[in-house]
């Protein structure tokens, strides 16, 4: 069964980009934006209208603030290279990948520009199938990588202006990442010497700036709930748990006191002084001050709640300079908001699993009854003609009805979702396997 991995910004033509074979319920998810429990799908350029995903065997360097075919630059990849974490320089010249080859981590570094690749660097010797953890500070040009074998390893590398790379630490972080507390993410410290490593249950502070160039750690802090999100921005630590509200600490352990959002979050970013929130109910909340004593909110987008069931969010980031956030729903709905208007620049649909099935619609044409009635015939059946219908899984419906979601992909203008419902007592071909054809031009 294949995956579509296509884009179509809201007045653009549709574009095919790769057909991904045999995925998993949720990898059009995993393949473009949503984060999974070891990395980002997504990078966005801190201060330039710039975002990095990978779709199929490809990398997209994506204009948000652009229409049409110019808003994107595409980037081959080698058979079978996943790239795991995705990282902008901080002039935006060149983007860092990160992937394993033969169970060694590596990172590529493309010129954003040509999509060329101007370097390439085995990581680590040891191989391994576990993931990895990775961070690059864009100020101080260093990078810290994470694996697990029977423990835990650091490594920690500058980069310079040639893209070689000088080891700066490396060693044995001990007992982290044990079967009862997994690892979720490590971050670089403004100040050069430092980073962060959040389990499900710590937080652990670790130094690499001594002289014998071996990560020495210097606090932790045990969590009393499981931790889901975990994020640095300046001298603060957001802590996001399992069930809870978010939480800032300082580095000596302390928690700050934070105006609290109405609503449960499901995700968040924080990022020069700006926290956002994403919520269960589709909606974001948006703070100005590192420490949120306000916020202010922005409803899930009119569009994507037709039937009454306005999509969570799964995953989102800050970028431009905090102007914008790049969101994903759990319909694989990907938008783009402009915060300080909450105007929705950009919203792009997705099937949350495997394609059943995809039928072209046939050829539209006007009725001869209407011929020489109306004007500029030509243009109107360009604007209301359908290209192709894809059909997915299963979906929640209003009323706990049983059907496959659908996408209508029109030649012209933004696709539609929909909902073919499963009438009862009419058994159909196919349908409990992967939820049955769909008549061609229907």
């Amino acid at each position: 069964m294949a995956t579509l991995v296509a884009e179509r910004a809201q007045m653009g033509s549709f574009t095919l980009l790769a057909v991904l074979g045999s995925g998993s319920s949720r990898q059009l998810l995993d393949d473009l934006f949503v984060q999974s429990k070891y990395r980002p799908g997504l990078s966005c350029h801190h201060r330039l209208p710039l975002a990095a995903y990978q779709a199929g065997s490809i990398l997209v360097i994506w204009d948000y603030t652009r229409l049409g075919e110019d808003s994107r630059k595409f980037i081959l990849l080698q058979p079978g290279q996943s790239c795991s974490h995705l990282f902008f320089s901080k002039d935006a010249e060149h983007l860092l990948g990160f992937w394993r080859c033969n169970g060694r981590p590596m990172l590529a570094v493309w010129r954003t520009s040509s999509g060329m690749k101007v370097a390439e660097h085995t990581l680590s010797d040891v191989a391994a199938a576990s993931p990895i953890w990775v961070d690059y500070h864009r100020e101080t040009e260093h990078l810290v990588i994470l694996h697990e074998l029977s423990v835990v390893s650091a490594s920690v590398f500058f980069t310079d202006e040639s893209l070689s790379l000088r080891p700066v630490a490396m060693g044995s972080l001990g007992s982290l990442g044990t079967a009862e507390s997994k690892l979720l993410a490590v971050r670089l410290i403004n100040d050069a010497r430092h980073f962060a490593v959040a389990e499900a249950d710590a937080v652990h502070f670790w130094s690499y700036a001594g002289p014998r160039s071996v990560p020495q750690q210097v606090l932790r802090v045990d969590l009393p709930k499981p931790l889901r999100s975990f994020e640095v921005e300046g001298r603060l630590a957001y802590l996001l748990p399992e069930q809870g509200k978010l939480q800032v600490m300082n580095f000596q352990g302390e928690r700050v006191q934070v105006a609290q959002t109405s609503l449960q979050p499901s995700s968040f970013d924080a990022k020069g002084g700006t926290v956002c929130v994403g919520c269960a109910d589709g909606s974001l909340m948006l703070s100005r001050n590192p420490c949120p004593d306000r916020w202010k909110t922005w409803p899930c987008p009119a569009q994507l709640s037709m039937d009454g069931i306005p999509p969570g969010i799964l995953w989102l980031t800050l970028a431009a300079n905090e102007d914008y956030a790049c969101v994903c729903f759990e319909d694989a709905t990907h938008g783009v908001i402009h915060l300080s208007s909450g105007q929705y620049v950009a919203l792009r649909a997705g099937h949350v699993g495997g394609i059943g099935n995809i039928s072209m619609a046939p050829l539209l044409r006007a009725p001869v009854s209407l011929a020489g009635r109306v004007l500029d015939m030509e243009r109107i059946l360009r604007t209301k003609a359908l290209a192709f219908l894809s059909v997915g899984d299963q979906r929640r419906c209003p009323l706990n009805r049983r059907g496959l979601g659908c996408i209508a992909w029109p030649k012209q203008g933004p696709p539609a979702r929909g909902f073919l419902e499963r009438l009862p007592n009419l058994p159909v071909k196919g349908y409990e396997s992967w939820g049955g054809p769909v008549a061609k031009g229907r």
